[in-house]
């Protein structure tokens, strides 16, 4: 995560002239409710999860990130926590919703980090995820710059990801949203019970 430590101190500043923070979308996504708590998974420095809070009872930041962390504590109405996105201290059926914006490429176990989601999620618990195309011009140049500047991300397409969920019980659609980026949002399903 050395990346991301190095460039904390001005993470924030470059995804917002990037457009990137999209927490209104995430709130409407989600139908968040007062009594709602959330899980920011790689929620890195903590912007999207404060402007969240107001909405919920609770919002905590996880993060492998120590230097991102660090700037996320400055939001006194947010907790955060350094875990890894695929084995979390968090109890069973925990969170009412979790949230992962332009991070899930760089949490690259996929298939455990839904198995994790779907094991802290609560029945009917709902789930957002923003994250980068890599087809097209964009989604190309995107990958590139992943790849060459940040870490070896592992990108999962629109219908991958529906499919990968859908794996672990939680059902859910997947939508463009920009050039770049598209949304999968998607409910926790009880499993059927034999």
């Amino acid at each position: 995560m050395s990346f991301f430590d190095n460039v904390a101190p001005v993470y924030d500043l470059g995804m917002s002239a990037l457009g990137m923070y999209k927490h209104q979308l995430i709130i409407e996504s989600l139908e968040l409710k007062k009594s709602d708590v959330v899980l920011d998974l790689a929620g890195g420095t903590g912007f999207i999860a404060s402007r969240i809070a107001p909405f919920v009872k609770k919002v905590v930041v996880a993060d492998m990130s120590k230097k991102m962390l660090q700037k996320a504590s400055r939001y006194s109405t947010i907790e955060t926590c350094y875990t890894d996105a695929v084995k979390t201290p968090f109890d069973d059926n925990y969170f009412d919703a979790v949230y992962c914006t332009d991070a899930l490429h760089h949490i690259k176990r996929h298939n455990e980090a839904a198995a994790e989601i779907y094991r802290i999620l609560k029945p009917n618990g709902r789930i957002a995820v923003i994250d980068f195309k890599t087809t097209g011009f964009f989604g190309k140049a995107i990958k590139w710059v992943e790849h060459t500047f940040v870490d070896d991300s592992v990108f999962i397409s629109p219908t991958e990801i529906v499919q990968l969920f859908a794996a672990y019980n939680i059902i859910g659609s997947a939508k463009s949203i920009s050039r770049m980026e598209f949304l999968f949002k998607g409910v926790k399903m009880e499993k059927n019970k034999k």
